[in-house]
């Protein structure tokens, strides 16, 4: 997180092409970034401005798409990278653990039938 002139973040912004970031860049302004989770600063950002009265989010940048306030409040309430990958593989498991179970249960049956 760093603590950025505004005219160096609207220049910056102009120089990435980026418009519709003018109504952001007034008053304080925070920058936080992250290189390998893009929850990851919304989700500490929103939970920290839950706490601190002072602290708004005004907006930001998410994978070069300009994002509101509201976009980066829904972002931070969605589960962290792993969440998401552990709730991606319980659903892939589902069919193949459903499956299992049925033919347990099926030759289960049949040796109830034979004894």
């Amino acid at each position: 997180m760093k603590v950025i002139k505004n005219s160096i973040l609207s220049r910056a912004a102009e120089a990435a092409n980026l418009p519709g970031l003018g109504d952001v860049f007034k008053g304080p302004t925070a920058v936080a970034f992250s290189n390998e989770d893009v929850i990851a600063p919304a989700k500490i950002i929103n939970d920290f401005a839950e706490k601190a009265e002072a602290l708004e989010i005004k907006g930001g940048i998410i994978e070069g798409k300009v994002s509101s306030k509201e976009e980066i409040e829904a972002l931070a309430k969605l589960p962290n990278r792993e969440g998401l990958l552990s709730m991606l593989l319980s659903v892939l498991q589902a069919p193949v653990r459903n499956t299992a179970l049925i033919i347990k249960a099926v030759a289960e049956q049949k040796e109830e039938e034979v004894a």
